[in-house]
């Protein structure tokens, strides 16, 4: 019987979401998230397009249009013919570490205590140079103080 080996062409991702407060930093969120369609066409298409141009991911937007509650506890369902957040209320750019061996790349923003004060936030994305996002996740409602920033390590593999 032959032996089937199954590898995925296409990256996966994992969301990480600290509340980091002045004496300590809380975990909040650690889950996988949807890479896009239009990200899996562009990765697929660097393997057969010559002269193909480099369109990084630069920022991160977080949004509060991605539950279906009015509490924020059920966030909505994903597709991966989503082009842009639900409601995205904020942008920062991105930056990043890389572990070649495994291979991965781990984007890193962070939003500080002092914005979005009184916002829910429950979406995150992240974005290329032209605007175009690459992976999404909904998620419950982040009631935003003062008291807290918020630090999100967002990791894409291919292992």
């Amino acid at each position: 019987m032959p032996v089937k080996l199954h590898e995925k062409a296409f990256p996966s991702g994992q969301l990480k979401i600290s509340l980091v407060y002045k004496d300590k930093v809380v975990s909040y969120y650690d889950k996988p998230n949807l890479v896009t369609l239009a990200a899996r066409q562009t990765v697929l298409s660097m393997m057969y397009l010559a002269g193909r141009t480099s369109d990084p991911i630069t920022t991160l937007q977080v949004g509060t249009g991605g539950t279906i509650d009015p509490l924020g506890l059920f966030p909505k369902p994903l597709t991966k013919g989503l082009t842009s957040l639900y409601n995205s209320v904020y942008t920062t750019t991105v930056s990043y570490t890389t572990d070649s061996s495994l291979p991965t790349v781990t984007f890193i923003a962070n939003v500080p205590d002092t914005d979005l004060i009184g916002v829910s936030i429950n979406e995150a994305g992240l974005f290329t140079t032209a605007g175009n996002m690459f992976n999404v996740k909904t998620f419950p409602s982040i009631s935003k103080t003062g008291d807290f920033g918020i630090h999100i390590e967002w990791t894409i593999d291919f292992s």
